[in-house]
């Protein structure tokens, strides 16, 4: 998916606030607004605070993604899958008055 397909289509149809997200998934995004981690590294916190399963964190995480919550980084380097807040990956891009 191109970035502009991102901004002028797939953003409109796809996003939902963090707020009509399971429970689960909005303390899971807590977590990645504060100190982002990889996949491992946040379902490892979430079953230790919350008591979640292996599979609900799962779900949660695959929530957040689909509503556009969280992203993958894509900073040169980074290994596994680290997960940070969707609008700090790209909030410039769809604010940026286009």
């Amino acid at each position: 998916m191109t970035i502009e397909y991102l901004k002028k289509h797939h953003y409109a149809k796809a996003y939902k606030p963090v707020e009509t997200c399971s429970e689960l998934a909005q303390e899971v995004f807590e977590l990645v607004k504060i100190n982002s981690g990889t996949t491992g590294e946040l379902r490892s916190e979430a079953m230790s605070q919350f008591g979640c399963t292996k599979s609900r964190f799962e779900t949660a995480l695959k929530q957040l993604q689909v509503t556009l919550n969280i992203a993958r980084s894509n900073e040169p380097g980074t290994k596994n899958d680290t997960w940070i807040a969707f609008s700090d990956a790209y909030l410039h891009l769809l604010n940026d008055g286009d």
